[in-house]
């Protein structure tokens, strides 16, 4: 529910409806308090929408640079914001820490493909406060670039993880506009074949390798079903 009306809020947001969006964000809150998140989302949105040039952009890498590298001893810092006290249960069961590749690797070719095609990705199209321009494609970007960084907080501990997902829908987002925005036909179809390709090798690594999916294959208490009924 808290991912869900944040995504709504940021529907506002690209409409230039800020106090909806800030109002929906809040509502998020009620729902799960890590969401207070997405409020620094929103702020990197309306900053790039002033400030987009590659000064910004370029902090905001370093940032995201910075989070992957150094998540503990963030996570440590936002211990002393008392908003957020309830990550120190999170953090007195943390792991070593540290980082890892594999989230990084998982999600590398969704920032790529939009770099790549940027001239197709960023190109400026509709009208009034629904247009879409590049400092839209340039954010999602960016959050594709903290979602990766944010990832990285599943050395702390595990349910940390959780808050990579709130920047994980501009992903989707940025990859469904690259496919769609594509002018050249056989390229389009190469990148939705490669698309459908590598969303089954990342589940296959994520459900069954990494085994991070309880219920696969799709196992059912209610209807007593479980792993030894397909194997």
């Amino acid at each position: 529910m808290a991912l869900g009306v944040a995504f709504l809020a940021f529907s506002f947001a690209w409409k230039k409806k800020y106090h909806w969006a800030v109002l929906l964000l809040a509502v998020s809150c009620l729902f799960h308090n890590a969401t207070f998140i997405s409020f620094g989302a929103l702020l990197i949105y309306i900053l790039l929408q002033h400030f987009d040039n590659w000064w910004v952009k370029g902090g905001l890498a370093a940032f995201s640079v910075y989070l992957a590298f150094f998540s503990k001893a963030v996570v440590r810092l936002a211990l002393n914001v008392d908003f957020i006290d309830r990550l120190y249960g999170y953090y007195y069961v943390a792991n070593a820490g540290g980082f890892t590749l594999n989230p990084i690797i998982v999600r590398l070719p969704f920032l790529i493909l939009p770099i790549v095609l940027y001239r197709w990705y960023a190109k400026e199209e509709g009208e009034g406060s629904s247009r879409f321009t590049r400092s839209d494609a340039d954010f999602w970007i960016v959050m594709i670039l903290i979602e990766m960084a944010t990832a990285q907080l599943r050395n702390i501990n595990v349910p940390l993880y959780r808050i990579c997902l709130y920047f994980a829908f501009f992903r989707y987002l940025a990859i469904g506009r690259v496919v769609k925005c594509v002018e050249d036909e056989r390229l389009r179809k190469l990148l939705k074949a490669a698309m459908w390709g590598m969303l089954v090798i990342i589940w296959i690594y994520q459900a069954y390798i990494q085994g991070n999916n309880a219920i696969c294959p799709y196992t059912s208490e209610i209807l007593h079903i479980g792993r030894e009924t397909f194997f």
